[in-house]
């Protein structure tokens, strides 16, 4: 992608889309839909792969939509774009199934408006919050985190948007790393501030919840919970590759040291639906006990 010069635009603080416009470059190539199980590791189009460890729990759900205009007349109206998610429920499956089957979906809808047509992080974070508003409220100790990657053939941007403590990161052909999300935990202190002190026991918000933002859970709103969501923009520019996971990963691994290991097998030409279930067996080695789940987007 050498015709790429503009850098990425971010803002990782942010608890509501930012304003940064798009950065317009050449199209590029959107991954096939079969790319989500069965990669072709020498492919220079997009692919993708996704490890799902159940662990204990259960309750986690990874999702990819490869072509988010799939049906549509007028790519006018529905630039192409992909999204993938993982959903990371707690309490039970119910609130991640229930993404998992309904996010999706309204993020298309809302990017398939014609008049006027939203702008891409205008449309995660709205989506977010309507499909929050949708779920019964006898939802109050069950939940979910989320993190959603939108990957813009038009502009050649990654627009991603999350709630709670699942990540996504991006490793660079120069070797570096940038993190795309934001953790949502009592341990960020913009996060404790909006949450205030006195509602965070044992780093939990109310002793209980280790996330700020999340996914039903309704009986901890009266404490600052939001399905709110980070939302930033990166250029696709020299972009490798892209790995989300739920924190079963992040538990016990870097985002240095999941690119090292990403890196290191991406050069030693392993595929990466191998390389995404290494990451699974990796964690659960170093003694993670958590469901993970795993998707690795390749890109260059």
């Amino acid at each position: 992608m050498e015709q790429c010069k503009t850098p990425p635009s971010q803002d990782q603080r942010a608890s509501t889309p930012m304003a940064t416009t798009p950065v317009r470059n050449p199209p590029l190539p959107l991954p096939s839909v079969d790319g989500f199980d069965f990669p072709d590791p020498s492919s220079s189009a997009f692919s993708s792969s996704c490890c799902a460890d159940s662990g204990k729990f259960a309750e986690n759900v990874a999702f990819a939509q490869l072509n988010t205009c799939k049906g549509e007349d007028s790519l006018d109206a529905c630039p192409p774009s992909s999204l993938y998610s993982v959903f990371d429920g707690h309490g039970s499956n119910e609130v991640s199934t229930f993404l998992s089957r309904t996010l999706h979906s309204r993020i298309t809808s809302l990017l398939s408006t014609s008049s006027p047509l939203p702008s891409l992080s205008s449309a995660l974070q709205t989506a977010y919050e309507e499909v929050n508003d949708s779920l019964p409220k006898t939802f109050k100790n069950v939940g979910s985190t989320s993190t959603t990657v939108l990957l813009d053939s038009t502009s050649s941007n990654i627009i991603t948007a999350n709630v709670g403590d699942s990540r996504a990161i991006a490793g660079s052909t120069d070797g570096t790393v940038t993190r795309l999300t934001v953790d949502h935990t009592p341990a960020d202190p913009s996060e404790l501030s909006r949450v205030t002190a006195k509602n965070v026991e044992f780093g939990r918000l109310d002793g209980a919840l280790s996330v700020t933002r999340s996914f039903g859970d309704f009986s901890f709103t009266r404490y600052g919970l939001v399905a709110t969501p980070s939302v930033s923009i990166h250029s696709l520019c020299d972009v490798r590759y892209i790995l989300c996971a739920s924190d079963g990963l992040w538990d016990v691994y870097t985002d240095e040291e999941c690119h090292e290991v990403v890196a290191r097998q991406m050069n030693e030409k392993v595929g990466i639906e191998r390389i995404a279930k290494t990451m699974c067996e990796a964690a659960k080695a170093k003694g993670s006990d958590d469901d993970i789940s795993v998707i690795i987007i390749k890109l260059i």
